[in-house]
């Protein structure tokens, strides 16, 4: 059985969104998170990136298991195959999304070294300058009016052109913001980004803190008090993190029964898994679907 964290889902295939937003089925822009409850509320995995740039209010995404809170002049660039969350959306968010495959920009070539994709998913929130924010706000404004122009014959390729132009002045702010500031983490910092990459890969058959703790060469006391003082959370609430968001994940995208979601996460009967879901979430894993 698979231990890998979620199946990719086609950019088509999220919800909420209008058929006037997608340009082919591999890109989509919305102004604004949508107030639909599909948009991004359970985790899911794109089979693309996207860019998110706010304007006014504020929105709490997450990627990777990892929380992070967009306000006005922020950018958060998610990598291809993230796994992406949205939730607490102020009523007043304002700002610009947007979400394509790479097959979409077939059309032009980007060019990216192995170092500046790290360093983007590693630190895909960014605080704009002013300049900054005007550059990068053009090209959104000026993508948006193609998005809107469907009966354009080209339309697809001028957004094409525009994403790389984007593209290519996300790059050079990170160079900018980034590259000075990016020195090498520290040992803890290193012993939490391995912790997080072993929940990733191990969560459904590992849930003990000895477990983690050994592949990482520590003590399970010196594995918890590094991760609890970087983090604000235990060992076992990044685990139980991980569990839950699988299981809301097959509860919504796809057609699997509770039993064989509680047999995917390797818990002893359906009941167990019942139990353990609504003591995280406070519903049943019924109630969640139905919600």
């Amino acid at each position: 059985m698979s231990k890998k964290l979620f199946s990719p889902i086609n950019i088509s295939q999220v919800k909420g969104i209008k058929k006037g937003n997608y340009i082919t089925p591999y890109f989509f822009m919305v102004d604004g998170i949508p107030d639909s409850s599909d948009f991004f509320c359970y985790p899911c995995k794109l089979n693309g990136g996207g860019v998110v740039l706010c304007l006014n209010g504020q929105c709490e995404i997450s990627l990777d298991l990892i929380n992070y809170t967009i306000k006005p002049d922020d950018l958060l660039y998610i990598v291809p195959n993230s796994i992406v969350q949205s939730s607490n959306k102020s009523i007043d968010f304002q700002g610009y999304i947007i979400a394509a495959t790479p097959s979409f920009l077939s059309g032009g070539e980007l060019k990216a070294t192995m170092s500046q994709i790290l360093l983007i998913k590693e630190n895909p929130l960014l605080s704009l300058t002013k300049q900054e924010k005007e550059i990068i706000f053009d090209i959104f404004s000026l993508l948006w009016k193609y998005v809107k122009r469907e009966d354009h014959p080209y339309r697809k390729e001028i957004a094409q052109n525009l994403l790389t132009n984007l593209y290519y002045e996300i790059c050079v702010i990170y160079q900018k913001q980034k590259t000075k500031e990016y020195l090498k983490p520290s040992h803890n910092e290193l012993i939490f980004k391995r912790f997080i990459e072993l929940v990733k890969v191990d969560y459904k058959t590992k849930r003990n803190v000895e477990y983690y703790a050994n592949k990482l060469n520590l003590t399970p006391k010196y594995l918890s008090t590094v991760i609890k003082r970087l983090s604000n959370k235990t060992v076992k609430e990044w685990l139980s993190k991980a569990i839950i968001m699988e299981a809301q994940y097959h509860l919504k995208a796809c057609n699997m029964s509770i039993w064989q979601i509680s047999e995917d996460l390797n818990f002893p009967n359906a009941s167990f898994f019942s139990q353990y879901f609504k003591q995280h979430t406070g519903m049943t894993p019924t109630e969640f679907q139905k919600s």
